[in-house]
């Protein structure tokens, strides 16, 4: 998913780790619905510690019109007992 200038981005989810949002976002993408990572790329000297030692959450981002089809997304995955427990609502 590409950030443009005129699509609001939300937060979905936030999760332990960069590998569980992975998962959230691949979960997503498969139903149709583009996600992102926040700050994939960052590799500042704080947070990429810190993530480490998995105390800064990772955050799911959605476009905010998806949002409610991906929360549908998730439910439906926890319901079918995929091993998504759902992180943090934002």
């Amino acid at each position: 998913m590409s950030a443009r200038d005129d699509v609001k981005l939300v937060v979905l989810r936030q999760v332990r780790n960069t590998i569980e949002a992975e998962l959230f976002v691949a979960l997503l993408e498969a139903a149709g619905i583009p996600a992102t990572v926040e700050g994939r790329h960052m590799q500042d000297d704080f947070a990429v510690p810190q993530k480490l030692l998995g105390r800064m959450g990772v955050r799911v981002l959605v476009r905010e019109e998806d949002r409610d089809e991906a929360e549908r997304v998730l439910a439906a995955a926890r319901e079918a007992g995929r091993g998504f427990e759902g992180g943090e609502d934002s």
